[in-house]
């Protein structure tokens, strides 16, 4: 799968995008939510990994905007907001799903395995 990384510490780029190659998947990279609006209406992507507190633009507009430009493509928050009422913040924008940072490789597998669609052979 190709995977949009919508994060503005490089380390923390750094760091997941290693785990996702490791996972075979193929990483691009947004620095903020305006970035990564640009980049989804000029690449097709199988899941963004967005992260909700970022300068220039958070995620939550972010998606708020990508899903009015009609892209349906997974969005799964990657925060260390990890309260109940951020999940549902995040829920409420468009986003599918949401994984607290830091995160177990097992939880990335699971948000993988449950929101990119296997391609047909």
């Amino acid at each position: 799968g190709h995977i949009l990384l919508v994060e503005d510490n490089e380390i923390n780029q750094e760091v997941v995008g290693e785990q996702l190659r490791q996972l075979g998947m193929q990483v691009s990279f947004a620095d903020n939510g305006a970035l990564a609006v640009s980049a989804v209406r000029e690449n097709a992507y199988d899941l963004i990994l967005m992260d909700i507190q970022m300068p220039v633009m958070d995620g939550y507009e972010a998606t708020r905007q990508i899903r009015a430009a009609g892209i349906n493509t997974p969005i799964v928050a990657l925060t260390a907001a990890a309260m109940v009422e951020d999940m549902r913040k995040a829920l409420a924008c468009g986003m599918n799903d949401h994984l607290s940072k830091p995160f177990r490789q097992e939880d990335m597998l699971r948000v993988l395995k449950q929101w990119i669609t296997p391609a047909e052979s």
